[in-house]
């Protein structure tokens, strides 16, 4: 896959530079990385009611290795730039910049929207699931601008702040707590996509397609359902935005392309095992409650409290991750000169929390203002995939305008036209998905219209550092060389072979 590594190239990785301490293992990133594949085995039962099973193995099979592929070319840019903050979004925006700078703005508050929001939708699952199994008959609410409020909401608030004070203590405890209840939900995946091979409880005969007969309508409703799933599905890419804080050359790599697989395979085995367990309807009938069914399949005694109990600790975690990667969003647009400089600090964890803070405030408002959160959700799509398609197309751009830039890790040619492929796929899918999200039930015109508003904030963000605090006008082109000391490279490096 990759080229050899050449030693005098891995000479940038400078463990001084940038504000982030080198702590991070490997390991520790794909244990952040790990709750990818717990939310996709713990929320695909929507995509399987809808789908059947071969219907969502297609679209959450096919949108895990396209997160693979996409991992690797990942790898090489988060090699090219150890130190640079932001992730994705700004890989793209550092390819973009000589081109059209505000567009890194866009992409990273496009990208910042699409992880952000996790908070509002998985902590409004933790309230409801825990309502539904202890508090049923707690059902009092009020309504605050059209929109309904009532325990699940004080639960899912309840669960925004505490995510946020665990985050703002240290990245160390998030892994912890990723890594305890981690193990946890691995032996609940091994009882559920184990456990009905070996009792024999698993039938094929139950596995459907239900998403209709191979005519364009069908791909039309898979595209869209890809369009939704990817917000998981892709979301190993979050090991990139750590990339300033891994120990080593080659841990970013290793992380990216490890949890992608774990993803691969949790999602294959979800989909068809646990539909041939218990069947599609009662899948349809309880889309995350349903892995209480499978679990009472296999043992002879009933877990029901318990396993809800993992399920909402999983999510949990989840929104752990989501938040050290948000908040490091807004830190690397900051550090990049894309939004305001205030978000540029770290506090005494090392930890972005004035952008945490931002998240914090920003998903109390969504949960007591917003009605449709699954169709905010829809809508933060839109920005999120539009960073996947700009850092691909970026990575076609860096190979052609920087060819002898330092890259630690560099692909073989042949991955020049796999990016294009990939890009040509987000692209398809961004425009069908976008264009029909009634086909999912996630919202209308109101949703897209959120969506496109991304991009004013992007722009309003960028107008007011540059223009404001800068003062330098509205700079739409940057040329300055990317081996600058804001990425911690030396002087780019003379690549043998290509």
């Amino acid at each position: 896959m990759f080229e050899e590594i050449q030693p005098s190239l891995i000479e940038p990785f400078n463990r001084e530079q940038g504000a982030f301490k080198r702590t991070l293992s490997a390991r520790g990133g794909v244990i952040l990385a790990l709750v990818i594949p717990m939310s996709g085995f713990t929320l695909i039962g929507y995509e399987i009611g809808a789908l059947g099973a071969w219907g969502a193995l297609l679209v959450w099979g096919g949108t895990s290795i396209i997160a693979l592929l996409q991992n690797f070319i990942y790898a090489e840019m988060a090699e090219m730039f150890p130190n640079a903050s932001g992730g994705i979004a700004m890989y793209a925006s550092k390819a973009w910049q000589r081109y059209v700078k505000p567009l890194g703005s866009i992409l990273g508050i496009g990208y910042w929207a699409g992880w952000s929001l996790t908070l509002a939708v998985v902590s409004l699952v933790i309230g409801d699931l825990i309502q539904a199994e202890w508090f049923s008959h707690s059902t009092w609410a009020f309504v605050i601008l059209g929109n309904h409020v009532g325990l699940p909401t004080f639960i899912a608030a309840a669960t925004v702040i505490l995510v946020y004070v665990m985050n703002i203590s240290g990245l160390r405890v998030v892994i912890n707590a990723n890594l305890a209840i981690g193990i946890t939900l691995a032996i609940l995946a091994a009882v559920c996509l184990i456990g009905p091979l070996v009792t024999g409880k698993f039938h094929s005969s139950l596995l459907t397609f239900a998403a209709g007969n191979g005519d364009w309508s069908t791909w039309k409703l898979l595209l869209t359902w890809a369009f939704v799933a990817s917000w998981t599905s892709y979301g190993t890419e979050i090991c990139a935005m750590f990339a300033p804080e891994f120990k080593r050359p080659g841990d970013v790599t290793r992380a990216l392309l490890s949890s992608s697989l774990i993803m691969i395979v949790v999602v294959a085995a979800s989909t068809t095992v646990m539909t041939g367990t218990v069947g599609i309807g009662e899948i349809q009938r309880s889309p995350i409650g349903y892995l209480v069914a499978v679990v009472s399949k296999v043992l002879p005694f009933h877990l029901g409290g318990l396993i809800i109990a993992i399920i909402c600790a999983a999510q949990f975690i989840a929104l752990g991750s989501a938040t050290s990667d948000s908040g490091r969003a807004l830190y690397g647009m900051a550090e990049h000169g894309l939004t305001i400089r205030q978000l540029e600090k770290l506090n005494r964890h090392n930890q972005p929390a004035r952008g945490m803070t931002v998240d914090l405030v920003f998903n109390l408002l969504v949960l007591f203002l917003v009605s449709n959160v699954a169709g905010i959700i829809f809508a933060s799509n839109l920005g999120y995939l539009l960073s996947v398609f700009f850092a691909l197309t970026g990575f076609l751009l860096l190979r052609h305008t920087h060819p002898d830039l330092a890259r630690p890790l560099r692909l073989q040619r042949s991955w020049l036209f796999v990016a294009g492929v990939l890009a040509i796929f987000n692209a398809v899918m961004i425009v069908v998905g976008f264009s029909n999200p009634g086909l999912v039930g996630y919202g209308g015109r109101t949703e897209q219209m959120i969506s496109l508003s991304v991009i004013v904030i992007g722009l309003i963000s960028y107008v007011w550092r540059q223009t404001i605090q800068e003062k330098a006008g509205f700079p739409m082109r940057d040329f300055s060389p990317l081996d600058t000391p804001v990425d911690g490279l030396e002087p780019a490096l003379p690549v043998q072979g290509e």
